[in-house]
């Protein structure tokens, strides 16, 4: 929306444009790193985990430690044990 008004009507001042499209570009960029680094939290909480504010809390602490990232990932996906028996082999859906 921002973009189509700035290229509808022309500006006195074009470097007010260039400002606003880079300022743009930069809130594009960072929201997609802020949604990337929350991926593993997301996985869990649409894959409806139990474990999903546990995983929440370690991407949120130890996500910016590429290991503590890739383990919330890896434990965002993991499939989920049957609760009926203890120990069981994880369950298939």
């Amino acid at each position: 929306m921002l973009l189509l008004l700035l290229t509808a009507a022309p500006l006195a001042d074009e470097s007010l444009a260039v400002q606003a499209v880079a300022a743009l570009g930069a809130l594009l960029f960072f929201g997609g790193l802020f949604g990337l680094y929350f991926l593993p939290a997301w996985i869990a909480d649409r894959r409806c985990s139990r474990h999903a504010g546990g995983i929440f809390l370690l991407n949120l602490l130890l996500g910016w430690t590429v290991l503590g990232w890739v383990g919330a990932l890896i434990w965002s996906t993991l499939p989920p044990r049957d609760p009926d028996r203890p120990g069981a082999p994880p369950v298939s859906r």
